[in-house]
């Protein structure tokens, strides 16, 4: 998964699609959208996954812990149009959504699917309530059209910048006329420059359609789109050589025959487009751990689905992780690092339960003993070395999987900061790029952890991973909020010597030196 956009949903009426990288962190304010994103991406995940076709799920077994329940409540409560948008990006694909609803309904209907392929031009167009299938050839060149998306999204990264400068300059507190705040003015105003430029610069877009051709289904109910499309495109070429034969006899040719001879030369690239669609959607995971304050317990009980640490527990357990695998070396080398202990061993109580317990320097202490803060980082250390081992040990891997660029296994993490103390916090950051560099496991983690974001800026300096060859696999989107309302992230860039290209919005890296210096003017107030 690249990217993700979308209309309509909760509190953005826009939405526009941002990158994810291999370690791709969230932050900003609370109510500014973070948890909102990754509310998206589980969803259509979820879709993605899902035997339907003509239903988006909003509330089932499956879905807790996107916790939306109704279409009224994943539908933007401010905009009139009745209908939700999703995009999502991977390789050269791009995945469209559109949904709509009843209020109190528990599931969103698919007005529309659309797999479109920017390499060959082509697109599938599936419209469930309708029966229909359109197929799609456009003209232009594949470059071109890459080349005008990458300007778009520079161009709406530097319009929310933009704004959260503006807004930034508006809550200080600085004298207008000051050298201060006209640099400042000037940094927006050159901002909006470079906007300028783009824009005279930009390449026309070429989206002329080459043909298009519709089929209608007899019925689309109960199956899956890609055999879907498949029975289309078979009978659409039964219709090409039908109507081939009677032309050599003869009869003029129709005016749909210019499209159906279209699809017979193209049919191979649709399938290919239908293929990769089906890989991707079985071979990506996103694995979610929500914030949670965990219970203090000596025992973590298997049927206790609100204690999450017991569930993660459980799902490690159930792995039969040998010591010596890879997985089992991940868990001791990092609960080494973060003086957790030496081992860690799980046994299981009557068939019901778990018992933790924690082996530092020969002396054993039950994980119940420990304080919250090893909870949590128990809980990511088993998450992600539950996945290792999964993704180690999987015996069939498909041809898409090998050649992809997209990133398949994905761990999200909300708030993974929790009752951490600052070192802790920092070396976070580490485990995270260890994960991307060596397991091949991208994150995308909410954060309101100042350290977090210092020690990615260490890391990009140490490992000069802003220095070609090397790719840097960090990028951090800043959420605003602007006058109550929220509005697109921007990205904050990596200079080469780990220090940031612009600013993040208030109340992030400047709020500890605000209250130093509010700790200075009190303490110039008492003397006088």
């Amino acid at each position: 998964m690249d990217r993700i956009g979308f209309q309509n949903f909760r509190q953005f009426t826009e939405f526009n699609a941002i990158e994810f990288k291999g370690i791709t962190f969230l932050v900003g304010k609370n109510n500014s959208g973070k948890s909102t994103l990754i509310k998206a991406l589980l969803l259509v995940n979820k879709y993605l996954k899902s035997d339907s076709t003509h239903l988006l799920e909003f509330s089932n077994n499956t879905n807790d812990e996107i916790n939306i329940s109704t279409y009224g409540r994943a539908k933007n409560k401010f905009n009139k149009v009745d209908y939700i948008k999703f995009k999502v990006y991977f390789d050269n694909y791009q995945i469209r959504l559109l949904i709509t609803g009843e209020s109190n309904a528990t599931f969103g209907r698919i007005v529309s699917f659309q797999l479109k392929n920017y390499e060959t031009n082509t697109i599938i167009l599936f419209k469930p309530y309708e029966s229909t299938l359109t197929f799609k050839k456009l003209s232009g060149d594949i470059e071109t059209k890459l080349n005008i998306y990458k300007s778009e999204t520079l161009k709406n990264n530097l319009i929310a910048e933009i704004k959260a400068l503006e807004a930034s300059l508006n809550e200080s507190t600085l004298d207008r006329h000051s050298k201060a705040y006209l640099l400042e003015r000037d940094k927006i105003n050159k901002l909006k420059s470079k906007i300028e430029s783009m824009e005279s610069n930009l390449f026309p877009k070429i989206n002329d359609e080459v043909y298009s051709l519709s089929y209608v289904l007899e019925s689309s109910f109960e199956m899956k789109i890609k055999e879907t499309c498949d029975i289309a495109l078979d009978n659409l070429l039964n219709q090409y050589e039908s109507e081939y034969h009677e032309i050599q006899n003869g009869k003029e040719q129709s005016d749909n025959f210019v499209n159906l001879r279209g699809i017979k030369e193209d049919v191979q690239l649709f399938k290919s487009s239908l293929n990769d669609f089906n890989h991707y959607s079985k071979a990506v995971k996103l694995h979610f751990l929500p914030a949670q304050t965990h219970k203090q317990s000596s025992l973590f009980i298997i049927q206790d689905k609100t204690n999450l640490l017991a569930q993660v527990i459980h799902d490690y357990a159930q792995l039969r992780i040998l010591k010596g695998e890879v997985a089992s070396m991940f868990v001791e080398h990092w609960i080494k690092e973060f003086d957790i202990g030496d081992q860690i061993k799980i046994d299981q109580v009557g068939g019901e339960a778990y018992e933790v317990t924690i082996i530092n320097n020969k002396k054993s202490i039950s994980l119940a003993d420990k304080g919250t803060g090893t909870h949590q980082l128990i809980r990511i250390i088993l998450k992600a070395a539950s996945i290792i081992h999964v993704k180690q040990n999987r015996k069939f891997i498909t041809p898409f999987e090998v050649f992809t660029v997209s990133n398949l296994d994905w761990l999200l993490i909300e708030e993974p900061e929790l009752n951490l103390h600052p070192d802790f916090q920092s070396k976070l950051a580490d485990l995270f790029f260890e994960l991307f560099e060596k397991y091949r496991i991208s994150t995308i983690i909410e954060t309101h952890s100042e350290y977090i974001i210092r020690r990615t800026q260490v890391i990009v300096a140490e490992k000069e991973l802003e220095i070609a060859p090397n790719t840097n696999p960090f990028i951090i989107h800043y959420f605003t909020t602007e006058r109550d309302k929220t509005s697109q992230p921007f990205e904050i860039k990596f200079n080469p010597d780990g220090t940031f290209q612009n600013n993040f919005g208030t109340g992030f890296f400047d709020e500890a030196s605000q209250r130093t210096l509010d700790l200075i003017r009190l303490k110039r107030l008492n003397k006088q």
